[in-house]
C-alpha cells in the first residue's frame, strides 16, 4: 500500500515519483490522503497491526513536524512497548533538501533530527539505483524505515548530479542497510604517503564532494 499527499491518481506526487502506480495497482492500494501528517504517519501503526506493509509519503520534509510525535512516540516504540507483539513495519518516504525556488517552507533538511530517534532506521540514497536497492531492503525489514530523497536528484535536475540517473540494476536489487557504496577511490600512493582523506556522505552531499575533489585529484576517497 502507498498513500500520502497527491501520490494517487494521475499526478503520482508533486515530483511524479509515483506516477502510474495508481493506474497499475488501483485506487485501493495507491491513494491520496488529507494534508494531515500526524494521521499519515500514525495510521501506519494500525495498518501494521492489521498485517499490512504501508508505504507512506510526507510531501515535503518541512512538514514532517506535525507527524513527528507519532513517529517518535508511537511508530518507533511500538515494538518495545508491546514486547514484540505489535511491531510497526512501515516505510516513510520524505522528499528533502533545497531545490529551485522552494523558499523557507519547502527546502528544509531534517535528517539531524530524524536520525536521533531510536527504533527507526534512516536511508538517504544518492542515485536511482541506491533508492531502488534501499527501498527493497526497507520493504523486507521488519522495522520502521524513513527514506529521505533529495528533491534535486529527481531526474538529476541540478547541474553536476547527472550521476544520480542510473539504470535499474535488477528487479530484485537490494542494498543492505549499513553498507557504504564506494563512489570514488583515492590514489594508492597518496594513501600510503598520508596525503589523502575519506569523505563519508549521503544524498546531495555525494555530488558536492565530487565537485570539491576536482581540486585534489587522487587525494579523496568518497563513500
Amino acid at each position: 500500500m502507498l498513500y500520502g499527499q497527491d501520490v494517487g491518481g494521475r499526478l503520482g506526487g508533486v515530483f511524479r515519483e509515483a506516477a502510474t502506480l495508481a493506474e497499475t495497482f488501483g485506487d485501493d492500494r495507491v491513494f491520496n490522503t488529507p494534508i494531515q501528517e500526524a494521521f499519515i504517519i500514525g495510521s501506519t501503526v494500525g495498518m501494521s497491526v492489521a498485517g499490512l506493509k504501508p508505504i507512506v509519503e510526507v510531501q515535503f520534509a518541512d512538514y514532517i513536524w506535525p507527524g513527528l510525535n507519532q513517529l517518535f512516540t508511537e511508530v518507533s516504540r511500538s515494538y518495545y512497548l508491546s514486547n514484540g507483539k505489535w511491531p510497526v513495519s512501515m516505510i516513510l518516504r520524505v522528499p528533502i533538501g533545497a531545490y529551485g525556488s522552494g523558499g523557507p517552507y519547502h527546502s528544509s533538511s531534517v535528517e539531524s533530527v530524524v536520525t536521533q530517534i531510536r527504533g527507526v532506521k534512516v536511508a538517504y540514497p544518492s542515485t536511482g539505483a541506491d533508492l531502488k536497492g534501499l527501498l527493497k531492503s526497507a520493504y523486507y525489514d521488519p522495522n520502521p524505515i524513513v527514506i529521505l530523497e533529495h528533491k534535486g536528484l529527481y531526474w538529476s535536475k541540478i547541474k553536476g548530479t547527472e550521476g544520480a540517473m542510473t539504470v535499474e540494476p535488477d528487479e530484485d536489487y537490494v542494498i543492505p542497510f549499513g553498507k557504504a557504496r564506494t563512489v570514488l577511490e583515492a590514489n594508492s600512493e597518496k594513501i600510503k604517503n598520508g596525503e589523502s582523506l575519506a569523505i563519508i556522505t549521503y544524498g546531495r552531499g555525494v555530488y558536492w564532494s565530487l565537485e570539491a575533489e576536482k581540486q585534489f585529484q587522487g587525494q579523496v576517497e568518497d563513500y
